[in-house]
């Protein structure tokens, strides 16, 4: 392999961040949008590692080329999936850009990160019932999680772990709700920017994080509950 790919991640790595594209896309937009984003991705991961015998300009003008149409296609199935949004087909769907880090503390529609009693099968899980579970996820290794007894503490650590959690997508109106619950307005808990691990690194994502003290408190590892 030419040298001109050496600084760039291995194949596989374009074919993992395509299919994890695709789980989020075709679960939170359509099927036709999750399969073109995902075609664009394995494109740039297959025209970085053509074969070095082809020549440099004719690989460049030929992943030009295929480049062009899956964007247009990309565009067309997008443009496609706004004009359905506007039927009134009974299902709320996912609006297209995410709040912007500066907003965070806004209630407005957004990725959540939960990792306590809000997940599947725990004691808060109802506040979500309504709202869209998306994939198992793992944040990046800059936290950790405090047993509270009936509840955790997730806090970010410059020395931390990956935490293992769920990934939402929830509405301005959970939002809101889940700001009281967690007792946002008295200083218990922040919503804030949360670092999702690959390949969901790319997710702009947030969480609820403990602003009591921690001392004293139990680590509980990478999980809450911790068996």
């Amino acid at each position: 392999m030419g040298t001109h790919v050496e600084n760039f991640p291995p194949i596989e790595y374009f074919e993992t961040v395509a299919a994890a594209s695709a789980r989020f896309l075709q679960q939170a937009y359509s099927a036709e949008l999750a399969q073109s984003v995902a075609d664009v991705i394995r494109a740039v991961g297959e025209s970085i590692y053509q074969t070095a015998q082809q020549d440099p300009f004719d690989r460049m003008r030929d992943a030009r080329r295929q480049l062009n149409r899956l964007f247009e296609r990309l565009v067309a199935s997008h443009g496609h999936f706004r004009a359905n949004r506007a039927q009134p087909d009974g299902h709320r769907h996912v609006p297209h850009s995410l709040p912007d880090a500066a907003q965070a503390t806004l209630p407005s529609d957004l990725l959540l990160f939960v990792y306590g009693t809000l997940k599947r099968g725990y004691s808060r899980s109802w506040l979500l019932s309504e709202q869209k579970f998306l994939t198992p996820v793992s944040t990046q290794p800059r936290y950790r999680l405090y047993d509270c007894g009936s509840y955790p503490a997730l806090v970010e650590d410059p020395e931390g772990i990956s935490i293992q959690g769920e990934l939402w997508w929830v509405t301005a109106e959970c939002v809101q709700m889940l700001d009281e619950v967690e007792g946002v307005p008295e200083g218990l808990y922040r919503r804030d920017c949360v670092a999702l691990a690959a390949p969901f690194d790319c997710c702009r994502a947030q969480a609820y994080f403990y602003l009591q003290p921690v001392a004293g408190l139990r680590d509980c590892g990478s999980c809450w509950p911790n068996a």
